[in-house]
């Protein structure tokens, strides 16, 4: 007896989409051959521990916290390094 995948993949057009069997959203493989497909889903669960979406490593405060301190900006140092 064959094991159930974790996901689901389905043509459309010249593309693959995929969703996990427990339900969600399709997305694009953005490959064209179905065994491309596989392995770039495959891939991806390993890569993410089985979750189809990764948790952001660095949080919105942690972004922005620079651009508010004027020797740390990212932007106002790349307009002194283009000078």
């Amino acid at each position: 007896m064959r094991h159930p995948r974790p996901y689901r993949l389905w043509q459309r057009g010249n593309y693959f989409y995929y969703c996990l069997a427990t339900g969600g959203r399709w997305r694009s493989t953005g490959k064209s051959t179905e065994i491309n497909a596989h392995r770039f889903v495959i891939d991806l669960l390993s890569l993410r521990g089985g979750e189809e979406t990764a948790k952001p490593s660095v949080s919105m405060r942690q972004y922005l916290d620079p651009f508010f301190i004027w020797d740390r900006c990212p932007h106002i140092r790349q307009l002194l390094n283009d000078r």
